[in-house]
């Protein structure tokens, strides 16, 4: 799970220093920071993603598409855009653990069952 988020900050980064890099061409670059978009590693059911926390990919990409072009960087959406406030106002380490720890993740254990078994044995 851990290397999700890592490989979406290593992407900005990148991003990051294209910009640099082409800032004085005709290039543009443009980074979508996006928070969680429904995904199989989220959840395969419309019916178990609240809209507020986890934004589905048709919906994401009808807002990342209006975004393209008009800023450097962006969440994309604005319910991410709700995520990144909610967490500078609170903290990253207080929203890490009420939205990963007792959304994210509780969404996935009630998905595939308590027991480290069912995790060996869930079906994606």
């Amino acid at each position: 799970m851990s290397t999700y988020p890592a490989t979406k900050a290593a992407i900005n980064f990148y991003t990051d220093n294209l910009y640099d890099e082409f800032k004085n061409t005709n290039i543009k670059i443009q980074c979508l920071i996006p928070s969680l978009v429904a995904a199989k590693i989220i959840s395969n059911e419309p019916k178990e993603v609240a809209p507020i926390c986890v934004v589905h990919p048709e919906t994401y990409a009808k807002y990342a598409v209006r975004i393209i072009g008009k800023s450097r960087i962006s969440t994309g959406c604005f319910y991410h855009d709700l995520h990144f406030s909610l967490q500078k106002l609170i903290g990253f380490w207080l929203f890490k653990r009420i939205f990963v720890e007792v959304g994210i993740c509780g969404l996935f254990k009630r998905r595939v069952g308590k027991n480290s078994d069912d995790l060996l044995y869930a079906k994606y």
